[in-house]
C-alpha cells in the first residue's frame, strides 16, 4: 500500500472517528476515500464497518455514567440493534452495489428530518397523552429494530438516525442520547464486522489503516463534546444530515 494511501486513511479515519462520537454520520467521508483507495462500492462498505467502529467504541467509556444511569434501557436497546443490524447484513449480502447507492440518500434524508423535529414531535405527543412520551418503551424498541435493519445494511448517517429515534423516544439530553447512541451502534457495526468476515466482503488492510486514525478520533473528540453547547451539536448534526443526503442524491 503506497504511503500516501495509508496517510489519506488514517486522515480520514481520525475526522469520522471524531464525528461518529460527537454526532454520526462520518461514512460520509470514510466510504468515499475507501472507493478512492481502490476498493469496490460493496467492499469499502463492508470494510467501512471496520473503520469506523472505534469512533463509536472508543466514545463509550467518555459516556460511562450517562449509560449507567440508563442501563436497563441500554441493554433494551442493543437488542432491538443486534437483532434489525442482522437484517440489514443479510441484505447487503444479497444485494447490488447499484441499488444500495440508490436508496441511501433518501434514507439520509429522512434520518435528518426526523431528527431536525423529533423534538418537537416528542413535545407535540407528550402534551395530547399526559406525558408519555412518543414511541416510549417498546415502539421505541420497534423503531431502533427497523431503523437498524439500515444500518446494518449501509449505515451512512445511522448516528444521525439512531439520535432522532432517541430524540422522539424522550432522551432530549444530547449526551444521554449520545451515549446510547454510540453503544448501540457499536454493537451494529461489530456485528456487520463478523457477518462481513464470513463473507469475505472486508478489505483488512485498508480498513485496519483507517481504523487506528478513527479511535485516536473517537476517543478523543468524546471528552470534547462536554465542552460544547448542545445547540450547537445539534445544529451541527441537522448540517451534517443534509450534507451526507445532498452528496449521495448528487452522486
Amino acid at each position: 500500500m503506497a504511503i500516501e494511501i495509508i496517510l489519506m486513511l488514517v486522515a480520514a479515519g481520525f475526522v469520522a472517528g471524531g464525528v461518529n462520537a460527537l454526532a454520526g454520520g462520518a461514512t460520509l467521508l470514510t466510504f468515499p476515500v475507501l472507493m478512492a483507495a481502490g476498493l469496490p462500492p460493496t467492499v469499502a462498505n463492508a470494510s467501512n464497518f471496520v473503520a469506523v467502529l472505534p469512533g463509536n467504541a472508543a466514545a463509550i467509556p467518555a459516556y460511562a455514567k450517562e449509560l449507567r444511569g440508563n442501563r436497563q434501557e441500554a441493554l433494551k436497546l442493543v437488542t432491538a440493534g443486534l437483532a434489525g443490524g442482522a437484517v440489514g447484513c443479510g441484505l447487503l449480502m444479497i444485494s447490488t452495489d447499484n441499488f444500495f447507492l440508490e436508496i441511501v440518500p433518501w434514507l439520509i434524508l429522512t434520518a435528518t428530518l426526523l431528527y431536525a423535529f423529533g423534538g418537537r414531535i416528542n413535545e407535540y405527543v407528550t402534551a395530547r397523552t399526559g406525558g408519555t412520551a412518543l414511541a416510549a418503551g417498546f415502539p421505541g424498541y420497534c423503531l431502533m429494530f427497523l431503523f437498524s435493519i439500515y444500518g446494518g445494511y449501509f449505515g451512512a448517517g445511522l448516528g444521525v438516525i439512531t439520535l432522532a429515534v432517541l430524540k422522539i423516544m424522550g432522551y432530549l439530553d444530547f449526551h444521554d442520547a449520545n451515549a446510547l447512541k454510540n453503544l448501540t451502534n457499536t454493537a451494529v457495526s461489530v456485528l456487520g464486522v463478523i457477518l462481513f468476515s464470513i463473507g469475505g466482503l472486508i478489505s483488512w488492510p485498508e480498513a485496519l489503516v483507517m481504523m487506528v486514525g478513527a479511535a485516536i478520533g473517537g476517543y478523543t473528540s468524546a471528552y470534547y463534546a462536554r465542552r460544547i453547547s448542545q445547540t450547537l451539536l445539534t445544529n451541527a448534526v441537522v448540517i451534517l444530515g443534509f450534507c451526507l443526503s445532498a452528496y449521495y442524491f448528487l452522486k
